[in-house]
């Protein structure tokens, strides 16, 4: 009997707490207290100080053109160079281009010298800047002192620039007068071919196609620009003609009256003095024309590569020829 009423105690009391650890089971755990956080205050940034404005550096084109133009020169006189090793009179006109670049870097300096002088003593009257515990300048002493040293800056480059060139040319001055005397030496020295020679006529048989192939050639575009340029050309020439026809009768007429006029027998004395104005007479009417051909044909742009040397040779020669 005792141990009926046990197991039936048992049998009760899981039967009452099973149904409890179920609800146990299925009630979820409390969520944690949630915790207000406090407001967050967003503080903008301050206002950035307006940006004084930037202060020109440029120099206006009176000033920097000609420095522009020296630098560009020099480096094309210095390109050259190396092309006219060979060319004596190639190198006597490269000569002068750099002379003028000399002078012209010399005039350019001195007219920028009192200008970066006066640029520089304003700066002065600015006075220093003030010291880390002096209070600070004003913006516009500020953007006045930044504008001014800008200015300053630009001149000197410039002055520098034009200084350097002059050194360049100088120095290219130098290296011409050398090539030219050793040109001179080795052309002094050297051994040409006899024309009495044989071999020199075979080589210029041999290289006689060329040469009128390229007289051809350039010819052909010569006579091009001189169609084009007909009546001017033919009023050159034809003028040159007329001088030379005019100043030959005035001179002829002269001469025959001065003969007349003399009476006896001309002593050696006599001849001398008559040679010593007859043979300059003679030489003006051929010299006059070929000056004036020479220089309506250039001024008509007809003495155009590679005929400018050329032209240059038989003027030289022409005037030797007439005064000989």
């Amino acid at each position: 009997m005792l141990l009926f009423a046990r197991v039936a105690l048992t049998l009760i009391f899981f039967s009452t707490a099973a149904p409890l650890v179920v609800v146990a089971q299925q009630v979820p755990p409390a969520a944690p207290p949630v915790v207000a956080a406090p407001p967050v205050v967003v503080t903008p940034p301050p206002a950035a100080a307006p940006a004084a404005p930037p202060a020109p550096t440029g120099l206006p084109p009176e000033v920097t053109s000609p420095v522009e133009k020296l630098a560009k020169s020099i480096e094309t006189a210095e390109k050259s160079i190396q092309q006219l090793k060979e060319l004596e009179g190639d190198l006597q006109r490269l000569r002068s281009v750099v002379e003028q670049i000399i002078y012209e870097s010399t005039s350019t300096a001195t007219s920028l010298r009192p200008q970066l002088a006066e640029v520089r003593s304003q700066i002065d009257k600015l006075g220093p800047l003030p010291a880390k515990d002096q209070p600070a300048e004003s913006a516009t002493i500020s953007a006045e002192r930044a504008r001014l040293n800008s200015i300053a800056g630009a001149l000197d480059s410039a002055v520098k620039t034009t200084e350097l060139a002059w050194v360049r040319a100088k120095q290219l001055i130098d290296r011409i007068t050398v090539m030219r005397y050793q040109i001179f030496a080795r052309n002094l020295f050297e051994r040409r071919t006899s024309p009495l020679q044989p071999s020199m006529w075979r080589e210029v048989s041999d290289r006689m196609p060329t040469i009128i192939g390229r007289v051809k050639y350039y010819g052909g575009d010569w006579l091009q620009e001189l169609t084009n340029k007909g009546y001017a050309a033919a009023g050159v020439i034809g003028g040159a003609l007329a001088a030379w026809l005019l100043i030959w009768l005035a001179v002829k007429r002269f001469t025959a009256q001065r003969r007349d006029f003399f009476q006896g027998i001309p002593t050696f004395f006599d001849r001398i003095i008559s040679a010593a104005w007859v043979a300059p007479a003679r030489m003006l009417a051929p010299m006059v024309a070929i000056g004036l051909l020479y220089v309506g044909l250039d001024s008509l742009d007809l003495l155009i590569s590679p005929w400018e040397r050329t032209a240059e040779m038989a003027l030289i020669g022409l005037l030797i020829f007439v005064a000989g």
